[in-house]
């Protein structure tokens, strides 16, 4: 069973870090690529998440205008209890409600919805010394998290060298690795 604590103060961080917990900075249009991303989830990697309808509907009755919608995505208590459904699915299938510290919860559930579960799982096995399957499991991964006293500052620098690559490897991807690495500074400034 899902903390509702946990899960609420992760949700609450990747809210911080997405959009400022600004209620009209909460949907958005990536420039030429002209894909919508809404609270974190993006169109393009997520075209079958169950929002977009709805969300393209109200987008339309504001004529387009990308604050209007958002703020009213931001009310809307079908949207969001969809957007926590996604999230969710994250959050368990990453085990993390059996991870103590919030503050490693909120970096691993924040760079999910970035990375993806199994990448950002592997990073924390990375961190950690278990072996890199992307699944963080209750007998060694989870445990070995826990007891890590390091595990935050590890984690940043992990996730850093793992996109600073990704942009050397496909520089395509160069233009958002400075909102990527800020990321990365919000969770941390979240936490404090």
């Amino acid at each position: 069973m899902i903390s509702p604590n946990s899960f609420s103060i992760a949700l609450g961080c990747l809210d911080f870090v997405e959009f400022d917990s600004v209620p009209t900075d909460a949907l958005e249009i990536h420039g030429s690529e002209k894909f919508l991303t809404f609270r974190g989830i993006n169109q393009r990697d997520e075209p079958n998440f169950k929002g977009w309808t709805s969300i393209r509907q109200i987008l339309d009755s504001c004529n387009g205008n990308l604050k209007d919608a958002s703020t009213l995505l931001m009310s809307d208590a079908n949207i969001d209890g969809i957007v926590k459904k996604y999230y969710e699915n994250s959050f368990v299938t990453l085990n993390l409600t059996a991870v103590i510290e919030q503050s490693k919860i909120n970096r691993i559930f924040t760079m999910s919805a970035l990375l993806g579960v199994v990448t950002t799982a592997r990073i924390a096995q990375i961190c950690v010394g278990c072996t890199p399957d992307g699944v963080l499991g209750l007998n060694h991964s989870i445990p070995s998290i826990n007891r890590s006293i390091s595990f935050n500052s590890d984690f940043d620098y992990v996730c850093t060298m793992f996109l600073r690559n990704k942009c050397f490897n496909y520089p395509e991807y160069s233009t958002y690795l400075k909102g990527w690495l800020n990321r990365i500074d919000k969770v941390s400034n979240y936490d404090r």
